[in-house]
């Protein structure tokens, strides 16, 4: 797996000093590394049927794109480090739901135990990292997503 912070070793010459190493963490080099991974699928999955997410597609986009009513996305079980992103395309929104037991936290909010956040604005985006096993926070938002 791809570390999330990784790490560049660099040689800066510092007049008068010589040569000395140098640690970088560089966010525009994580933040690439992340895209260059990130999957995007158009999902119609509705109420009745909903897309159940497993761990192992983590770093996956999902669109509502085609939809003819509201997406339902379910996340796995939390685990440090799964990340998704839903893109809402589609005027009949999307929902995401949290596995029982499992919160999903926008800022300062957080849904109740297995709850849901939802929207139905053209263009927005929530991307969700699990931080532990019982709890996902979105690390960007564009849009205001209902948490219930």
């Amino acid at each position: 797996t791809m570390p999330l912070e990784p790490y560049y070793n660099i040689t800066e010459i510092i007049e008068g000093q010589g040569q000395q190493s140098v640690t970088v963490n560089t966010a525009i080099e994580v933040l690439a590394a992340q895209m260059a991974v990130l999957r995007l699928e158009k999902n119609v999955a509705g109420s009745g049927s909903p897309n159940i997410l497993a761990a192992t597609e983590s770093r996956k986009a999902l669109s509502n794109e085609g939809t003819l009513a509201r997406n339902y996305q379910e996340l796995p079980n939390a685990a440090e480090g799964l990340q998704y992103t839903f893109v809402v395309q589609d005027a009949d929104g999307m929902r995401v739901t949290a596995q029982a037991g499992h919160t999903i936290r926008i800022g300062a909010s957080v849904s109740s135990s297995g709850g849901y956040t939802e929207n139905t604005t053209i263009g927005s985006v929530l991307t969700l990292l699990g931080i532990n096993t019982t709890q996902w926070f979105a690390m960007a938002t564009v849009g205001t997503w209902t948490l219930t």
